[in-house]
């Protein structure tokens, strides 16, 4: 599924294109982290169920290991 995550921090608004489920979690997670407004949107410019989307991602492929795993 092709789709986007949207993040608001004061006068800028970042859009960011994904096929990975995951990626997309992982990013609006990362984003949240530092203060944005952050929200998943279809190709269609509809909200995406978050929840839904996070349950889809845990039913793909296991978790990629840390980037590195020394730190």
């Amino acid at each position: 599924m092709t789709s986007e995550f949207k993040a608001r921090g004061g006068k800028q608004t970042t859009e960011v294109i994904y096929d990975d489920p995951k990626y997309a979690i992982f990013k609006a997670d990362q984003w949240r982290s530092h203060g944005l407004e952050v929200w998943i949107e279809d190709i269609n410019g509809n909200k995406v169920d978050e929840a839904a989307l996070r349950k889809a991602a845990d039913q793909t492929n296991p978790p990629a290991p840390p980037l590195n795993p020394f730190h």
